[in-house]
């Protein structure tokens, strides 16, 4: 006799309950509502409410104010971009006062070296610290001098806009994601308890191998499920650097040998990114997780023409439903 292993279905985020959910119809419909003795009638809801939920989830990931956010997030990283490469570049003028004005923006303005690749907010946060800065009086002339108060008047304005977009769509996702999932999730788990506590009691009081098999292939979806959950809670917490001790295997040395070049190219300050040892997907798709000197904020990256390249997912590697992520060493 197998019993049903339990699982705290609460713990779970929307994205993650939809998964599971989803899995739980699907072996239900493969061994059939007859043949394990569920109500066809509690399956048809339990169905519909997951149609609902996969819906909610969906609109909290894609709002009116995402296409606009997109853009204006371009917007903001190319200013930065442009304010930070003349700076750096005029470091290198013939002309003294332009040489002099650079080396002093340049020491003010290099702890937002990398800004572009933060995450949303954080990036909003950090470039209105690069504003204030540069408006200090003792920056301004020398941004004046460098020709670039146009650009740092319109990167204000950018920026400005960005953090309304975002604060616009906070509100949107919370109404959606949090007041109308909390309704169905609670239906759902009392379905959910109903289905697989009557074919738990019929596979006591009249044993089949339809009844087996759901409960084996259950409990193999709940450990999933439970493994994927605390691995995505330990990625969170993965911080700075490479895996420690030991020889290093020839994808990490590979890895970590193209960083300086991406550095380069994203306008970071070299050293400042590193590898965390993550990596997810094969072949052309493999994935490597990064994180920054001045952010804990990681992103992910592919190798493509032996360079890395930004890569992103809807799914994150290591959430249910995603791609599977390994420790290298």
């Amino acid at each position: 006799m197998k019993k049903i292993n339990a699982i705290s279905l609460k713990k779970l985020n929307n994205a993650e309950y939809a998964y599971f959910t989803q899995q739980v119809s699907n072996l239900i419909h493969e061994g059939t509502a007859e043949k394990l003795h569920v109500s066809a009638a509690t399956l048809t809801d339990f169905d519909a409410n997951l149609k609902l939920l996969t819906d909610i989830v969906a609109q909290s990931r894609i709002s009116d104010e995402t296409a606009d956010i997109v853009a204006v997030d371009k917007e903001a990283d190319d200013l930065i971009t442009y304010i930070l490469s003349a700076i750096r570049s005029a470091k290198q003028s013939p002309v003294a006062a332009q040489k002099a004005a650079a080396t002093t923006l340049y020491n003010a303005t290099k702890p937002y070296a990398g800004i572009q690749q933060m995450a949303q907010r954080q990036e909003v946060q950090q470039a209105r610290g690069l504003l204030t800065d540069l408006a200090k009086p003792e920056l301004k002339a020398h941004v004046q001098t460098l020709a670039l108060q146009a650009a740092v008047d319109q990167l204000k304005t950018t920026v400005d806009r960005y953090a309304t977009l975002l604060e616009s769509r906070s509100a949107s996702q919370v109404a959606a994601d949090l007041g109308a999932a909390k309704p169905v999730r609670e239906k759902m788990n009392d379905e959910y308890d109903e289905m697989t506590t009557v074919a738990f009691a019929f596979s006591i009081a009249a044993p089949a191998a339809e009844l087996t098999a759901f409960i084996t292939k259950l409990n193999k979806l709940i450990d999933d499920t439970a493994t994927a959950y605390n691995q995505s809670r330990a990625q969170m917490k993965v911080t700075k650097g490479t895996t420690s001790g030991g020889k290093k295997s020839e994808e990490v040395k590979r890895v970590e040998s193209l960083i300086a070049a991406y550095e380069q190219e994203s306008h970071l300050t070299p050293g400042v990114m590193k590898f965390t040892g993550l990596a997810a997907g094969t072949g052309s798709e493999r994935a490597y997780k990064m994180v920054t000197d001045d952010v804990d904020n990681p992103f992910w990256v592919r190798i493509a023409d032996g360079k890395l390249v930004d890569v992103e997912f809807k799914i994150q590697p290591g959430e249910p439903g995603g791609l599977t992520v390994e420790k290298l060493k």
